[in-house]
């Protein structure tokens, strides 16, 4: 496949997502004790320790 075709496809299942998410909010609006859920891009990436030691030298 081309990138192309894989960053749409990236994007259109976060779109999908989002749409679940929202779906889900209104549907339970009037719930007591229901969180609204919130999607955030930080949810999809990773944390990597620091590598301040590592140095570059050939």
């Amino acid at each position: 496949m081309d990138n192309t075709r894989y960053i749409a496809l990236s994007k259109q299942t976060a779109i999908w997502r989002e749409l679940n998410t929202v779906a889900n909010n209104l549907a339970n609006i009037n719930t007591s004790g229901f969180k609204a859920e919130q999607p955030l891009f930080a949810e999809y990436l990773q944390k990597i320790p620091s590598q301040n030691s590592i140095s570059c030298t050939d």
